[in-house]
């Protein structure tokens, strides 16, 4: 699986026992305009979910957050997204900053907690910096209101 490309395994299932065949309608991803595939809970080329009913089941669950988090980290439009994902990756970042600090004063935990530490904490990191960036760096809509100016 690319890192660009959603999640196929549930697609692949569908497009195995359906065939080639795509909707008479031409159905498309209400996210990317993908064409999609009878019974294909998700889309192929973003991953995003497509029906309904697809985040029932606690596997294809795991792929409807995940494109959920990816969505709010890669293309922040609204602060309240940013406090959201701060308020899930600071904890992270700060327990792994805190616990490798702890290590290199009392040497008390092993060396795969202190590995773990760090990671925590670079993944913590880097989500709380990509998501800021993202924020700040984004296109601004010119659209002039009626009235003002």
């Amino acid at each position: 699986m690319n890192a660009n490309e959603g999640p196929t395994v549930p697609c692949e299932e569908a497009e195995a026992e359906m065939g080639d065949d795509h909707f008479d309608g031409g159905d498309l991803c209400p996210a990317c305009l993908a064409e999609l595939t009878a019974g294909c809970g998700f889309c192929p080329q973003c991953g995003a979910p497509v029906t309904p009913t697809v985040a029932i089941s606690p596997f294809e669950r795991i792929f409807s957050e995940g494109y959920i988090y990816r969505q709010a980290v890669a293309s922040p439009r609204k602060l309240i997204v940013v406090v959201g994902i701060w308020l899930v990756f600071l904890p992270v970042f700060l327990s792994g900053v805190l616990l490798v600090i702890r290590h290199a004063f009392f040497r008390e935990m092993p060396m795969p907690h202190v590995v773990g530490a760090l990671f925590a904490s670079l993944i913590g990191g880097l989500g709380l910096f990509q998501v800021t960036r993202n924020y700040l760096c984004r296109p601004h809509s010119s659209v002039e209101v009626p009235g003002e100016g």
